[in-house]
């Protein structure tokens, strides 16, 4: 079960008005909204972390050439590919 700590922010009260009306027309409470923001911006870092030490690790060792070959070509298919991640 996960535990929850309460914690106190001061955030423009634009932006408080902005939240509340959007939570309010997704029914969602305001905490809800913010743990949701909140916890998709720490996966966003975990991410940038996650790609800066796979980039620090090609570049203490780069791929051969066939390698750099298949990773040109994968890359260009997801470019044709258009996804949305």
């Amino acid at each position: 079960m996960t535990t929850m700590r309460q914690i106190a922010i001061q955030i423009e009260d634009e932006m408080v008005a902005e939240l509340d009306r959007l939570a309010r027309d997704e029914h969602r409470s305001r905490a809800e909204v913010v743990r949701v923001a909140v916890g998709e911006w720490l996966a966003r870092q975990r991410e940038a972390a996650t790609d800066a030490a796979l980039a620090r690790g090609y570049d203490d060792l780069p791929p051969g050439g066939d390698e750099q070959a298949w990773a040109e070509l994968s890359v260009d298919g997801l470019r044709a590919a258009d996804l949305d991640w």
